[in-house]
C-alpha cells in the first residue's frame, strides 16, 4: 500500500472514531432529547459509512471490495439523518406545523437509493484488472 492510499484509510478511520465519539456523547448529555437522539444516529451512520471506506482501502480482492461497498451502502442515510438534524435544530415554520412529512420525504429517497446501491449492480460494478 503506498503512502496516499494508507493515509486516506487512516483518515477514514479516524473519522469513524471521532463521529463514533461525537455521537456518543451528544446522546449521553441528553438522551431524552429528540434533537440529540437524530444527532446520535446520524452520527453512528456516518460513523459506520467512514468505517465501510476504511475497509475498502484496505481489501485486496475484488470481492472483498464489493462485500465493503454493500456493507457501507447506508450512506444515503447519512445525507437524510443529517438533514433531519438540522430540520429539527433550526425547527422552521414548515416543519414545526408537520414534523413528520418532510423528513418522510427525505428518508423513502434514501431507502430506495440505498435499497438499489445494496441490492442491484446499477451504480457500481467490481472488475479485477490484472
Amino acid at each position: 500500500m503506498d503512502i496516499p492510499v494508507f493515509g486516506l484509510s487512516l483518515i477514514c478511520l479516524l473519522s469513524s472514531f471521532i463521529t463514533f465519539g461525537l455521537g456518543i456523547a451528544a446522546w449521553i448529555k441528553d438522551p431524552r432529547s429528540s434533537i440529540n437522539r437524530i444527532f446520535f444516529i446520524a452520527m453512528l451512520f456516518t460513523s459506520w459509512w467512514a468505517f465501510g471506506e476504511f475497509m475498502i482501502w484496505q481489501m485486496n480482492t475484488a470481492d472483498g471490495v464489493l462485500f465493503w461497498l454493500k456493507a457501507s451502502s447506508i450512506w444515503p442515510f447519512v445525507i437524510a439523518t443529517t438533514f433531519h438534524f438540522i430540520l429539527a435544530f433550526t425547527n422552521p415554520p414548515l416543519y414545526a406545523r408537520n414534523p413528520v412529512l418532510l423528513p418522510a420525504l427525505v428518508y423513502i429517497p434514501a431507502a430506495i437509493i440505498a435499497g438499489i446501491l445494496l441490492f442491484t449492480d446499477w451504480i457500481f460494478v467490481i472488475s479485477a484488472h490484472p
